[in-house]
């Protein structure tokens, strides 16, 4: 077959130069069609492939390089219901936009909206940016650049999204079949995300079944387990044989198997004295055990305040510190 040495050289007749020109423009044609092949059954397959949205936008952006010049690109999320937009993926030589969700109004005027609003692809060279900027249905956002295209997300016809590819030099311009392209290619984007999203809306109402399960489990498993040792306990105190030293350290064992009790004391209030009389005790860090579970006259410690208050308490370090500072204990 004639290369293109050959045509320009004008080696080949007129007729075999024009055969050669339609054979080259037909495998130019063939090429294109494969590559765009290529490139959407990458997309359709990012679905299965990807594990969360984050890789499946960076495959995007690489599946769009494949068909064009894509070195300043980004795809932004509208959200109708609270409008707000969200640029979910970002990659641009001279601008940033920093991660989260900003009012919709924050970008009124841009090419962004312009195409969510419009519903249509558009391709932006700097002469539809001064028509369009004349007519004041945008403003210049952001850095200038030179080509523009940005092609709405649809899903079952609203606008979810747009994408968008951006060029910011005089050797990438974009012509009306790239803006063909990613329009068709957009598309394909939309299905494969919402089944990408689909996928995860399932997997995380999944996961919140099972954590409910699991923790209904646990809690029917604790309830069993807190009604045996109840029995237990109830059983204990009515065996007459067990001295009282030995149904304390039982009742201690017990309580140890529903929750950390490492650290445990038993105390008895003797009215009349007002007087606390530490029955049982165990603890790690006490270095003398008999000195610090003394009896005592009663006063404003922790003990004497359930005691006093007559309630079940759980105090962590930041409730015990605000009674100290009440003065309600010590």
């Amino acid at each position: 077959m004639a290369n293109l040495d050959e045509i320009s050289t004008g080696s080949l007749s007129e007729p075999e130069q024009e055969l050669a020109k339609e054979s080259l423009a037909l495998l130019d044609k063939y090429k294109q069609l494969q590559d765009r092949y290529t490139a959407l059954f990458k997309l359709n397959q990012l679905s299965s492939d990807c594990a969360d949205l984050n890789s499946f936008f960076v495959q995007v952006h690489q599946a769009i390089a494949s068909l064009m010049m894509a070195k300043n690109f980004y795809i932004v999320m509208y959200d109708q219901t609270f409008s707000t937009l969200e640029f979910v993926y970002h990659v641009d030589e001279k601008d940033s936009w920093p991660s989260g969700q900003f009012a919709y109004e924050d970008f009124k005027g841009s090419m962004t909206n312009y195409v969510i609003e419009t519903g249509q692809p558009l391709l932006a060279t700097p002469e539809v940016i001064d028509e369009l900027t004349k007519k004041k249905l945008i403003v210049q956002t952001g850095s200038s650049g030179t080509d523009w295209l940005g092609v709405p997300l649809m899903h079952n016809g609203f606008v979810i999204g747009v994408m968008t590819v951006q060029s910011y030099s005089e050797t990438t311009r974009y012509q009306e079949h790239d803006l063909d392209m990613l329009t068709f290619t957009a598309q394909h984007v939309v299905s494969a995300m919402v089944r990408l999203q689909d996928r995860e809306r399932l997997q995380k109402a999944v996961d919140a079944r099972t954590r409910e399960l699991m923790k209904q489990i646990r809690d029917r498993e604790k309830s069993e387990l807190l009604q045996e040792s109840l029995f237990r306990i109830s059983e204990l105190t009515n065996d007459t044989s067990i001295e009282i030293s030995k149904f304390y350290s039982m009742v201690h064992n017990i309580i140890g198997q529903l929750i950390n009790a490492e650290n445990f004391y038993i105390a008895r209030y003797n009215r009349q004295s007002d007087t606390l009389k530490f029955v049982y005790y165990s603890d790690q860090k006490s270095e003398n055990l008999k000195e610090d579970f003394r009896p005592r006259k009663a006063s404003n410690h922790f003990t004497e305040l359930v005691i006093k208050s007559g309630e079940t308490m759980l105090l962590d370090q930041e409730k015990m510190m605000a009674l100290y500072k009440q003065g309600k204990t010590k």
